[in-house]
């Protein structure tokens, strides 16, 4: 614009141009928000499927597999956790730290299925310890009460709990 912003670019697929709806196939498609992610985050995928005929995508089939041999899951829905503590629906031994590719099907509303379409990402191990930072609203030596503000900080996966005590010393 004027202003120099610029717009978000949208990739739309045509397969070949003709009069007849019915030799369309539909698009699979999608994107991953971070192909590179913490052990504790999930997968953040966007499903950008259409039919260039304009019918209505009926079904979506995902596969996914882990370090290009075990086959993680097949389904309707992607798998978005991929922590063996935390995703109970999945053989744990399948999930956790790895490269993944992850394909998409759709079939439209007269039952044609699109071209696969795949991405990839991983999961890596959060190999930084979380922080804390204690500040106390008085720092002179008393035996009176005080506040102390703790702030808990992890910047690869988030802080998902955390523990303190309280003593007299």
């Amino acid at each position: 614009d004027a202003d120099g912003a610029e717009s978000i670019p949208t990739i739309k697929h045509v397969t070949g141009v003709s009069s007849d709806e019915s030799t369309l196939k539909p698009i699979a498609d999608f994107t991953i928000k971070d192909a590179k992610f913490y052990y504790g985050n999930k997968l953040e995928v966007v499903d950008n499927s259409y039919d260039p005929a304009g019918l209505e995508i009926k079904s979506r089939t995902w596969k996914i597999v882990k370090d290009g041999s075990i086959d993680v899951y097949e389904g309707e829905n992607p798998v978005l956790d991929y922590n063996p503590e935390t995703n109970k629906t999945i053989d744990s031994n399948k999930i956790g730290v790895g490269k993944y590719s992850i394909s998409l099907k759709a079939t439209n509303s007269k039952g044609t299925t699109s071209d696969e379409f795949i991405g990839n990402f991983e999961v890596t191990d959060d190999v930084t310890a979380p922080t804390v930072t204690a500040t106390p609203d008085n720092d002179e030596k008393t035996n009176e009460a005080i506040d102390v503000k703790l702030k808990f900080t992890d910047t690869e996966s988030g802080v998902l709990g955390y523990k303190y005590q309280i003593t007299n010393s």
